[in-house]
């Protein structure tokens, strides 16, 4: 059995290797899907505003004939 802490509200994944089942739990509470999301939600806190991503100028896009250089077809199909 392997148990790993999530650094959130005490949350805990136990996952057994051999079988494959997995387990989240919070305070000594099995979570089913939808309370581990609502205790992951409610733990997100956001600490500063985001900044949106740096634009750069798109590359310019190679000419099909210098993609296709060196290309060569082996056989057809029909």
């Amino acid at each position: 059995m392997t148990s790993v802490g999530i650094a959130r509200d005490g949350v805990q994944l136990h996952s057994c290797p051999s079988c494959g089942q997995h387990a989240w739990t919070c305070a000594g509470r099995r979570l089913d899907r939808d309370e581990l999301l609502a205790v992951l939600r409610s733990s997100r806190a956001v600490t500063a505003p985001r900044r949106p991503p740096e634009r750069s100028a798109p590359a310019a896009s190679p000419d099909l004939h210098d993609l296709l250089k060196g290309f060569t077809p082996h056989g057809t199909s029909s």
